[in-house]
């Protein structure tokens, strides 16, 4: 299993998007930089999705940079030896970034 990190872009907040998003009032941006809609009506998480896929920006997928920082096993043994705690991403992320990259 690979661990990737990523860096979302800020094209939605500075304005930036070649395609507005379809429903701009249930937008919203998480606290790690990622596009999220507040709905949970299908059509309207479909058409985010869709959205989230053109891309609505100059980035694939709103991700600005992102690299791989190993596997899981070669972090969890330098967490290890320097006593913190690893904090993987999800899969999702993973594989916007692996797909980006």
């Amino acid at each position: 299993m690979g661990l990737d990190a990523v860096v979302f872009c800020n094209c939605v907040e500075t304005e930036k998007l070649r395609v507005p998003h379809p429903f701009p009032l249930l937008l919203h941006i998480l606290k790690d930089g990622r596009p999220e809609i507040r709905s949970k009506d299908t059509a309207k998480i479909t058409a985010h999705e869709a959205w989230m896929a053109l891309p609505p920006c100059k980035h694939n997928d709103l991700i600005a940079d992102g690299c791989s920082l190993g596997n899981a096993g070669g972090v969890s043994t330098i967490c290890k030896f320097n006593q913190i705690q690893p904090v993987f991403c999800c899969t999702e992320l993973r594989h916007r970034a692996r797909k980006r990259i």
